[in-house]
């Protein structure tokens, strides 16, 4: 059996950030993010690309707790920027591969979900972006 090798984000450099993600992916996760979090009024973001390559994400470039809901998940409590913007992110991959039908939209949305299970606030995260 082969060892498994873990998959890690790192940040992505200012200069390459523009090639990261399609603009509209970017503009539908902060949308989401907005939806989700009254906190959120806009401001610097962090770039994030799985060390795989399958998948990226975005955070809120900030260090304090914010405060989620999501009315359709029943999910309402804190997370860090950083689950916030897997939340966010898998919450705009979900909707841009429903509704373009385009699946590297579901295919990024599968390669984060499972991440996202080996992140520290996994739980919160799959319950707020379920």
């Amino acid at each position: 059996m082969q060892p498994t090798t873990k998959i890690t984000a790192s940040i992505v450099p200012k200069a390459q950030r523009s090639t990261l993600l399609p603009k509209p992916l970017e503009l539908e996760i902060q949308h989401a993010m907005r939806m989700i979090c009254e906190d959120y009024q806009g401001g610097s973001w962090e770039f994030y690309e799985l060390s795989d390559r399958q998948a990226a994400y975005i955070a809120p470039g900030r260090d304090e707790l914010l405060s989620i809901k999501v009315a359709g998940a029943f999910y309402e409590g804190s997370m860090t920027a950083d689950a916030a913007g897997i939340t966010a992110t898998l919450i705009a991959l979900n909707k841009l591969a429903n509704t373009t039908r385009l699946s590297r939209f579901a295919n990024q949305y599968h390669a984060l979900r499972m991440f996202a299970c080996t992140h520290p606030e996994q739980h919160k995260i799959l319950i707020a972006a379920a």
